[in-house]
């Protein structure tokens, strides 16, 4: 990423991507135990694995938008 920005936006970059970090420290424990917990509890699903597929699909998600973004700046650059 640091080569799609200038000299003069790299630490709003690094300001960006340690923020995005952060949000996702903050969440993401609560969110897949909270996910593990409601998956093994005594409902009427039993899927232990649920945890894992959550990550799954948000990278999958993730991979998606990542795909978006560069071809949008590709199209720019061109």
């Amino acid at each position: 990423m640091s080569h799609r920005v200038g000299p003069s936006e790299q630490g709003r970059l690094q300001g960006a991507n340690a923020s995005i970090t952060g949000v996702a420290n903050l969440l993401g424990p609560g969110l897949f135990a909270q996910t593990f917990a409601v998956s093994i509890g005594g409902g009427a699903w039993h899927l232990p694995g649920m945890a894992f597929v959550l990550a799954a699909l948000l990278v999958a998600f993730a991979a998606i938008v990542a795909v978006w973004a560069t071809r949008a700046s590709a199209k720019t650059a061109a």
